[in-house]
């Protein structure tokens, strides 16, 4: 059996949750997921965060030290869709008490499905293609004197990076390569059709 790392959470840091009275906590982890549900809502975190420091009479600045500690940890265990027995484990094995391991637990079941999916869809959103242009050309000079004649493509590709960036990625390709490439789009086309 491997043991997953849990390095991005620490025994003091998991000390510090266990800290938390029941109703407070309940009410931290469901922020963390509300973010992790609607990642674009940043403000309305900042917002809530702010209210539910007030509230618990806690320093904001540690509350959001842990919110960003436990998004990176719960973003982490999506992206290797770790089980939630292995979450079990590795915060049991860091001395989370047993009545914040269930909250954790039972909201990771409740929104596990809908975060995965949403996960994949933010995967699809980034690296599209926005736009692309070609040119054919034909080699009518080189020092090697078998090149001459051969045709090629070249692509300019723009891809979306996402956060509104679009990066700019040129190709050349011998017609044969060309070829297979659009072979290649068209069954990841045929593939995300599938899906849609």
């Amino acid at each position: 059996m491997t043991e997953v790392s849990t390095s991005s959470i620490s025994s003091a840091e998991v000390q510090i949750l266990n800290r938390f009275p029941e109703e407070s906590f309940n009410e931290f982890i469901q922020l963390v997921f509300d973010f992790l549900l609607n990642p674009k809502d940043a403000s309305k975190l900042l917002d809530d965060l702010h209210i539910f420091c007030e509230n618990a009479g806690a320093s904001a600045g540690a509350v959001k030290n842990l919110v960003k500690l436990l998004i990176s940890y719960l973003r982490e265990k999506l992206k290797k869709n770790v089980s939630s027995n292995s979450i079990n484990d590795q915060l049991e094995k860091l001395g989370l008490s047993a009545s914040k391991l269930e909250i954790i637990l039972e909201k990771w079941k409740q929104y596990n499905n809908v975060l995965t999916r949403s996960m994949a869809n933010q995967v699809f959103n980034i690296n599209q293609l926005v736009d692309m242009d070609w040119k054919f050309g034909v080699t009518a000079a080189t020092s090697d004197e078998g090149q001459v004649g051969h045709s090629f493509i070249q692509l300019k590709l723009v891809i979306d990076k996402g956060n509104k960036e679009n990066e700019n990625v040129c190709l050349e390709l011998t017609l044969p390569q060309f070829y297979e490439f659009l072979h290649e789009m068209q069954k990841a086309k045929n593939s995300l059709e599938l899906l849609g």
